[in-house]
């Protein structure tokens, strides 16, 4: 039997397998193709460090992360936009753990379990210099 022929979308593995039906009797060898189909899924936890959220935005709903989530079940392949947003007089620094960056936007694929955490830090204030 040959091997099976992995196709991936984003709803997860599908493989394309060639059967041969053989009956006894005389009766004519007939063949077809059966897809079958299954999903992996893994856990996406997020960290919303002290000074900020996180918008999670999943294909089915969206979720506010004031602390610590894990979301369980999420398909491979999936994409999630996460939107860090700080408090009044932090700002957003930078996204550590299984990704990395300072822009407060991303766009993630899950293809294996993931913890993300979002770090924020307290706005520098401009100092005025009065001159005589």
């Amino acid at each position: 039997m040959p091997e099976p022929i992995p196709t991936e979308n984003l709803l997860g593995d599908h493989y394309s397998i060639q059967m041969k039906l053989v009956c006894d009797e005389g009766v004519t060898t007939r063949s077809a193709t059966v897809v079958v189909g299954y999903e992996e899924y893994y856990d996406l936890t997020i960290n919303a460090k002290e000074g900020g959220i996180v918008l999670a935005d999943l294909l089915t709903h969206e979720r506010v992360v004031e602390d610590t989530a894990t979301f369980t079940s999420v398909g491979r392949g999936n994409e999630i936009e996460l939107e860090a947003h700080p408090e009044p007089g932090m700002r957003f620094e930078e996204w550590s753990g299984d990704i990395s960056g300072d822009d407060p936007v991303i766009n993630i694929r899950v293809f294996e379990d993931m913890e993300i955490e979002a770090h924020f830090e307290e706005e520098k204030k401009k100092q005025i210099s009065k001159w005589k």
